[in-house]
């Protein structure tokens, strides 16, 4: 047999996965652009926490995570839902005029819907700012966070255009430039100028309107101002299910600390907020894969094998997902310790759990994008609110019992119950066969490595500090020893480029 000519059968396999491997590179290239921003303004955010520990007491630091909660409530009814509908209605319009009035409608309706809500916001801040946080002090504070989210429910619009377009270095370029003129402003604000919890939502709004005006510039090509109701409709009729998906998901994500102020001090929501935020630095990973992969799976899903190609990079990406969260499980302790004073030292125990449930969050990723696919965001609400009466249920029995504990119990149990039932409903809708025997491999290489360490005996620092290298090292060793990813058929892909460059055969087909 000539090994150096493949048969028929075997070339048209070694293609399919040249191709798939092709597709591989293409979503994770961009996912590394997408990410790179992310992950120097979390690096630098980071380093940052000594600076904010040694200005903000505990107790403002529980005050800042209570407006921050109210934030995320607040996101949902300032961009109903179009954010998402507008991606996915895109792609269905046939004309570049249409897409034009697309765009200039979404922004229409938007400017009317978000001049009201922040009308009524501003009007009611001293209000909001008593029942939420048992002060008038505050007020401002609220007022100026509303300002800030009417400004910023508008970015999604030119940076959905930096997808579609697959410009990511520009989106890069334009998250970082916002992210680091946070960074900077608040440091001005609250660091020189000492304004406290006023400075930080300042800078927020400061930053975002210039960033807003310099954004322009992408939409303004792109933009007729013309308003379709008909678009409207449709994009509403697609986005609205999200609205109460949207604010469910934050009940899940952020009313721990709502839950947390009621039964403990505000202390202790300073040090549950500043471990949640360590263990946030793992979300530049989900959120910017679904940057790249969003635009990736609507020019894919029409093609046959777009499910198996699916189920490939799914396995690809939860092995990047489990890495990265064991290494965040793993450093927290050292990590919180080096970065702030003794007070706030305890934050640490909390990382760990809070990072496994951002990691199931992560997951449903892949489920929505079955329902996206589908159309079928109708579901939404439904298994959210079931979702999210499991986790206030939780906050309400745990909390008192357990508390920091209870509520990161809480939150994992209902991501638990919110992943497992998106996955079961997005699959009769559009299935993808999931490689279930590899990524439960992956789990659970993830998972005993995590608590070997836990029975590691204390040590020096420095030896502690090798141990938890060499746990995080074994991850992707433990990979390759139990053949998560086949290396026959990377092989065989380079044997077909190889014997495709000799022979100058036919380029690789994409998918």
């Amino acid at each position: 047999m000539d090994h150096g000519n493949p048969q028929p059968s075997q070339i048209s396999l070694i293609r399919y996965y040249c191709a798939v491997f092709d597709n591989v590179r293409r979503v994770f290239g961009h996912l590394i652009v997408y990410g790179s921003a992310d992950v120097a303004i979390l690096v630098i955010n980071v380093l940052l926490v000594p600076v904010y520990t040694r200005v903000l007491t505990p107790d403002e630091f529980g005050a800042l995570a209570l407006l921050l909660l109210l934030e995320a409530f607040l996101r949902p009814f300032t961009q109903w839902g179009l954010d998402e509908a507008f991606l996915r209605f895109y792609y269905d319009c046939d004309s570049d005029n249409t897409r034009r009035t697309l765009t200039g409608s979404t922004i229409i309706f938007l400017f009317a819907t978000n001049t009201v809500l922040l009308l009524v916001l501003v009007a009611s801040s001293d209000a909001i700012s008593t029942l939420l946080l048992g002060s008038h002090v505050y007020s401002t504070a609220v007022a100026i966070l509303a300002m800030n989210s009417a400004i910023a429910a508008f970015f999604f619009l030119p940076f959905n255009f930096l997808r579609i377009q697959n410009r990511p270095k520009q989106f890069a370029t334009w998250t970082f430039a916002r992210a680091l003129g946070t960074v900077v402003a608040r440091l001005v604000l609250v660091v020189s100028l000492r304004l406290g919890i006023v400075g930080i939502v300042l800078a927020d709004l400061f930053v975002s309107t210039v960033l807003l005006v310099g954004l322009s510039r992408v939409l303004k090509p792109l933009l007729a101002w013309q308003f379709s109701w008909k678009l409207v409709r449709d994009m509403l009729a697609y986005g609205l299910p999200r609205v109460p998906y949207a604010l469910l998901h934050q009940i899940m994500a952020m009313s721990d600390r709502f839950f947390l102020r009621v039964y403990l001090p505000l202390r202790d929501v300073g040090l549950y907020q500043l471990g949640s935020s360590v263990a946030n630095v793992l979300k530049f990973y989900p959120v910017a894969f679904q940057r790249a992969w969003t635009p990736f799976s609507y020019e894919t899903m029409e093609r046959s094998d777009a499910p198996q190609l699916f189920s490939r990079l799914a396995t690809v990406a939860f092995s990047v997902l489990v890495f990265s969260t064991l290494g965040i499980a793993v450093f927290a302790e050292p990590l919180v310790r080096v970065l702030t004073p003794p007070a706030f030292h305890d934050a640490a125990h909390i990382v760990p759990l809070l990072a496994f449930g951002v990691t199931i969050q992560a997951i449903t990723i892949f489920a929505i994008t079955s329902l996206n696919i589908a159309k079928q965001s109708r579901s939404l609400p439904g298994i959210t609110l079931i979702s999210a009466v499991i986790t206030v249920l939780g906050h309400l029995i745990l909390i008192p019992r357990l508390g920091m504990l209870g509520a990161g119990l809480s939150v994992v149990i209902g991501q638990c119950v919110l992943t497992s039932t998106f996955l079961v409903v997005a699959q009769k809708h559009y299935r993808i066969p999931y490689e279930i025997n590899r990524l439960s491999r992956v789990a659970g290489l993830g998972i005993v490595l995590y608590f070997t360490l836990s029975m590691a005996p204390q040590n020096s620092l420095m030896t502690d500090l090798l141990i938890r290298c060499a746990v995080v090292c074994c991850f992707p060793i433990g990979l390759l020893f139990m053949r998560v990813f086949d290396k026959q058929t990377i092989q065989q892909a380079r044997s077909l480029v190889l014997s495709s460059w000799a022979k100058n055969t036919d380029d690789n087909p994409a998918i």
